[in-house]
């Protein structure tokens, strides 16, 4: 397991054929959560064995999907982490296909998910052809804005996260499975928007997702394009918006720090500089829990957001917070206390990053946020 990111990818390649040569994995680099056997392996959540199996080209997207399995009573067989870069042309897929061919060989694993971005269009036709020729059930949660939710004979094609477990809970189950709908439908949600909506300044139109899980924040901008037009993001650089959604764990934000899930102070930083910008009118963050997460991740950022929202209101106007909370009750951090702090400190805790970004696009409004979205708020 390579922890290590700015590994060049010459070595990774040749690290990986190494593998593949001796039948061994090679995770990584910048692999951060596994279980196998199991065991969790850097920043892992606490869940139960089941019969699911996971090839995740993203340390985040992996727990979010295992957490929300947890909280349907699902558990993991083997989850294997293959490094972001290894879907791309460069690398080929090396691990990924050999993940995929373990899982294939493996009794306890009765359906298989994939998690990546967008991967090189040969890797995904290599990878479709490695699940068919398995033949188990499958879920691919390759998230891009080419993608279309669908099935394929055993395959099922998924356009978030949240979607991937629920289609993996609903194969299991023999149970149909339609792509989750906008859901931010109740009472409660409406009046909430309504509040946060009622509450903004003229000028404050503007969201900031500033996240820890990079596949989250790639997640993020694919919802929000289609809501809220233009989205800037350091995953694609160059590109202008008023909306921007920030990846805090890019290598260039961890050079001589840790990754935000251990050290929050880039996150904060940037909380501190959002509240002085008078176009922001919603922030959203993911905040991950688990065995080797920081100890109290909500608190470390609850109080910047605490002065951020005074600060907005001390210049005559409001600060929305929309989080997701990434874990589950048995992780160490505590599952409800690190909801109940960021709930204290003015935050909307969310069940999944998709609803956490739909109800910022709702609150900040767009060209996509439709009356029937709203439901009762337009």
């Amino acid at each position: 397991m390579l922890w290590s990111d700015n590994v060049i990818v010459e070595d990774e390649v040749a690290l990986k054929r190494l593998a593949v040569d001796r039948g061994l994995f090679l995770m990584g680099p910048d692999c951060g959560t596994a279980y196998l056997g199991g065991v969790p392996l850097g920043f892992a959540n606490a869940v139960p064995r089941g019969r699911i199996g996971i090839v995740a080209a993203s340390g985040t997207g992996l727990q979010h999907v295992a957490s929300l399995l947890a909280a349907r009573g699902e558990g993991i067989s083997q989850a294997i982490g293959v490094g972001g870069r290894d879907m791309s042309d460069a690398v080929g897929g090396l691990m990924t296909l050999q993940a995929l061919e373990a899982l294939g060989d493996d009794a306890a694993t009765e359906l298989i998910v994939v998690i990546a971005k967008p991967p090189a269009p040969a890797v995904r036709a290599r990878v479709a052809a490695t699940l068919r020729e398995i033949g188990k059930p499958a879920v691919v949660a390759m998230l891009g804005p080419d993608v279309s939710a669908g099935q394929d004979a055993a395959i099922t094609t998924v356009t978030t996260l949240e979607d991937a477990a629920l289609a993996a809970v609903a194969r299991l189950a023999g149970t149909p499975w339609v792509p989750k709908a906008f859901a931010l439908d109740t009472a409660d949600v409406r009046r909430r928007i309504v509040a946060a909506r009622r509450d903004l300044a003229p000028s404050q139109r503007a969201i900031r997702g500033l996240y820890a899980g990079g596949t989250l924040a790639h997640e993020a901008v694919l919802i929000l394009s289609p809501l809220v037009g233009a989205v800037a993001s350091n995953l694609h650089p160059g590109s202008e918006a008023i909306h921007h959604v920030l990846d805090l764990g890019a290598d260039e934000f961890t050079v001589g720090r840790a990754h935000p899930m251990l050290d929050p102070t880039s996150r904060i930083e940037a909380i501190e500089r959002c509240a002085k910008d008078p176009d922001v009118a919603v922030l959203v963050l993911d905040v991950v829990l688990g065995h080797g997460a920081a100890a109290d991740p909500a608190g470390d950022v609850a109080p910047a957001l605490e002065a951020a929202r005074a600060e907005a209101r001390a210049h005559g106007r409001a600060l929305a917070v929309v989080v997701s909370v990434v874990g589950t009750p048995g992780d160490p951090q505590g599952h409800s206390g690190q909801i109940a702090r960021l709930e204290a400190a003015g935050a909307w805790v969310l069940p999944s990053n998709a609803q956490a970004v739909r109800a910022a696009a709702c609150i900040a409004g767009g060209p996509g946020v439709t009356s029937a979205m709203l439901g009762a708020t337009s």
